[in-house]
């Protein structure tokens, strides 16, 4: 803010939160050009609630670009020295809207399931899965299978842990024959 309480930008007011963010006419023009044209929207007399108020509803992605654009212009203006065009403003205005709505609409965009197929490569065979994993101290061991035939149906499964951790890195051999040559 500047040292004096009159804006820098307009010299019209006392620059407040509300002055620099609404009631400016480099603030009034970004948001007329934005279609914030209602004349309860510059009556609201407390920054807080103003921005409560119109963060809210349909028109919120927009506000609140607005609101970070235009409080980025005063700061322009004020420290720099530079102005940005309305259309310069609008523009950027318009990408941060789209920002807003792209993050949003994914986060509520309901996912449907999609289903998975094996494929077997057009390969005439068996197929084996396994899986393992081990967890805490002492460590337990699992693991598990399944077999299916090159149509991909079930053939069988297995799962079994293996009790001493000394032998975690070796499957339960003799268990895994009887599995896959079903004797």
């Amino acid at each position: 803010m500047a040292p004096s309480a009159t804006c820098s930008r307009c010299e019209d007011g006392d620059e407040t939160i509300l002055h620099c963010l609404c009631d400016c006419r480099f603030s009034t023009n970004i948001w007329l050009q934005l279609g914030f044209a209602a004349q309860d929207f510059f009556n609201e007399g407390i920054s807080h609630i103003w921005i409560k108020n119109n963060a809210a509803g349909t028109r919120s992605p927009l506000f609140l670009a607005g609101l970070r654009w235009t409080w980025r212009h005063r700061n322009l203006m004020c420290l720099s020295q530079e102005t940005w065009s309305l259309p310069r403003l609008n523009f950027h205005i318009q990408n941060t809207v789209d920002v807003i709505k792209a993050t949003f609409h994914s986060a509520l965009v309901h996912h449907t399931d999609r289903m998975v197929r094996w494929n077997n490569n057009n390969c005439n065979c068996i197929v084996l899965n396994v899986d393992g994993s081990c967890l805490g101290s002492p460590i337990r061991v699992g693991y598990g299978g399944i077999i299916r035939n090159s149509a991909g149906f079930f053939l069988t499964c297995f799962s079994d842990f293996i009790a001493t951790h000394q032998t975690y890195c070796l499957p339960s051999l003799p268990q895994f024959k009887e599995v896959c040559f079903w004797q």
